[in-house]
C-alpha cells in the first residue's frame, strides 16, 4: 500500500488516495472501510493494482469540495 503522510491541513488542496495491489485483502478492506472509491485497475509488477480515492475529491481535476 502506497500512501502520503501529512495530515489534511499541510495539503488542504490535495485529495486523499490509495493505491495497493489486489491481492492484498486487509488493504482492500481498510480502503471499503475508508470509504475509498475504485478509480481503476491496472498491471503494474506483474500484478494486478487498484487505485481509489476519497469521496470528498473530484474525480476531474481531484480537487476537494466543501
Amino acid at each position: 500500500m502506497r500512501y502520503a503522510t501529512g495530515s489534511p491541513t499541510h495539503f488542504p488542496s490535495a485529495p486523499v488516495v490509495l493505491c495497493t495491489q489486489t491481492a492484498n485483502y486487509r488493504s482492500m478492506r481498510l480502503a471499503a472501510k475508508l470509504g475509498l472509491i475504485e478509480v481503476e485497475r491496472f498491471e503494474e509488477c506483474d500484478a494486478e493494482q487498484w487505485f481509489g480515492v476519497w469521496p470528498s475529491a473530484t474525480l476531474s481535476g481531484c480537487a476537494r469540495t466543501g
